[in-house]
């Protein structure tokens, strides 16, 4: 009897404009494997072009708090004035099912995701420096320039998490950050446990009839 082979998570982290989200959109196409979005729920404000469901679950306050009480995050934080959480059973019941799951999350909602599923691979995506992260949020329109200011100051304590992740891409040039994403996540399933398990009766077949004879 095969052995089920469970889906893998992969936490995605990243200073604000980065360009983390237009990265994960594009990986989403490129991956030819069941792979799922997380979808966090938040009690931020929804911005124009953005959708319930479909960005996050956009929820109060008191109906977040419910939710905290019931244990229903995987990880759940306060990220300015915001709180952000993963849902756990959406993240439990598909790396079941063989789906990989990926999250995007920061580091203090990436340290409670390794703690409570450890085989979870942790990527960190860098800016090529600062004088372009800083224009990637201007030219985003989302957030005044006092905001952006202060997102500025957070990028150091972010960076400095980096060291803590299993991998880094460099979004310098955004092909090559794409392909550097998805080559993380393709060589994540040729490691060999998987692999056995996966073609097994390719592996038996060699050692059945002792179809191996010396010269």
């Amino acid at each position: 009897m095969k052995k089920t082979i469970l889906g893998k998570v992969f936490i995605v982290s990243a200073p604000s404009g980065t360009g983390k989200s237009s990265l994960l959109r594009a990986l989403a196409k490129k991956i030819q494997r069941n792979t799922k979005f997380s979808i966090s729920y938040t009690t931020r404000k929804i911005r124009p072009k953005e959708t319930n469901a479909k960005n996050y679950f956009f929820v109060s306050v008191e109906e977040f708090q419910r939710m905290i009480r019931r244990n229903d995050f995987l990880e759940y934080a306060s990220i300015f004035g915001n709180y952000y959480g993963t849902p756990k059973r959406f993240v439990e019941d598909n790396i079941k099912l063989g789906f990989d799951v990926i999250l995007e999350i920061d580091w203090i909602g990436t340290k409670k995701v390794l703690k409570e599923i450890p085989s979870s691979k942790s990527i960190f995506i860098l800016p090529p420096c600062k004088k372009t992260l800083r224009k990637r949020l201007l030219d985003r329109k989302q957030d005044d320039r006092e905001s952006i200011q202060f997102r500025m100051q957070n990028v150091v304590k972010e960076i400095k998490n980096c060291p803590k992740y299993h991998y880094i891409v460099i979004n310098d040039n955004f092909d090559s950050a794409l392909q550097d994403l998805h080559s993380i996540i393709t060589s994540e399933h040729l490691r060999s446990k998987e692999q056995i398990i996966r073609n097994q009766d390719l592996i038996y077949n060699f050692f059945k009839n002792d179809i191996f004879y010396e010269n």
